[in-house]
């Protein structure tokens, strides 16, 4: 063998690269790359189910889940079990023609509520003179009512009505009739530019911006807050939901 390749040979085999503080062989292997960390996932949070402002199906016993309760002279409020629409009671208002029987339950609402519905079941099962009507659903603003939805009486149709600001009402047909001792689902919506819907039994039957004397209400209640508004109305399942 070639003494001069020899020599070559040798010192290909013994000369080395210094990288930093790590010294090879020329013709070793390079080092094995570092692993890239896996990125640990952040955890999302779940949010927080938003429930309604008031639910109230009264298998409570009573009315604690509302501001106030009013039955005055022979007028009655009560939760009972024997006409319920699902569980084992259900609200229950009975107020006559003498001049000191009311009855109503209502709930106070956050300030500055614009937007808001409504939804119950009611099954009205007495009623008073044809010129009247038995409420479903009213909301006020500081003790002035501003429009509600209501069965008139005989004839059994189904209106709402806004307070028109002179000192009368606006009155709007939905069309459809409510009969007596028969459960039907009321729905009252208040949205973006006093828009107002309402719907029975699921379906919608009515929807329209209206004119409103105030765009904030305060109260709402179920019931009527004057005297002699004859009624025996059932009502469970209520409830005010706050967008």
């Amino acid at each position: 063998m070639n003494k001069t390749l020899a020599i070559v040979a040798t010192i290909s085999l013994v000369v080395s690269v210094t990288l930093g503080t790590i010294t090879r062989p020329v013709d070793a292997a390079p080092p094995a790359p570092c692993p890239t960390p896996t990125p640990t996932a952040t955890p999302v949070p779940t949010p927080t189910p938003v429930g309604p402002f008031l639910f109230d199906d009264f298998e409570s016993g009573n009315f604690s889940k509302w501001t106030t309760v009013t039955a005055t002279g022979d007028a009655t409020a009560t939760v009972q079990s024997t006409t319920v629409f699902a569980g084992t009671k259900a609200g229950y208002l009975h107020v006559t023609s003498s001049s000191t029987s009311k009855g109503n339950i209502s709930k106070t609402l956050p300030a500055g509520t614009s937007a808001i519905s409504l939804t119950g079941h009611f099954n009205i099962q007495g009623e008073g003179l044809s010129n009247s009507n038995v409420p479903a659903f009213r909301l006020f603003n500081n003790g002035t009512r501003i429009l509600d939805v209501y069965r008139q009486n005989v004839s059994a149709g189904l209106w709402l009505r806004t307070n028109n600001g002179a000192g009368g009402w606006t009155f709007y047909n939905m069309n459809r009739t409510l009969n007596k001792f028969q459960w039907y689902t009321i729905k009252l919506q208040v949205g973006p530019a006093n828009t107002v819907t309402v719907s029975l039994d699921g379906t919608q039957v009515f929807s329209q911006a209206i004119p409103l004397v105030s765009t904030t209400f305060t109260d709402a209640m179920v019931g009527a807050e004057h005297f002699q508004q004859v009624m025996d109305l059932y009502f469970d399942d209520i409830t005010i939901a706050i967008p």
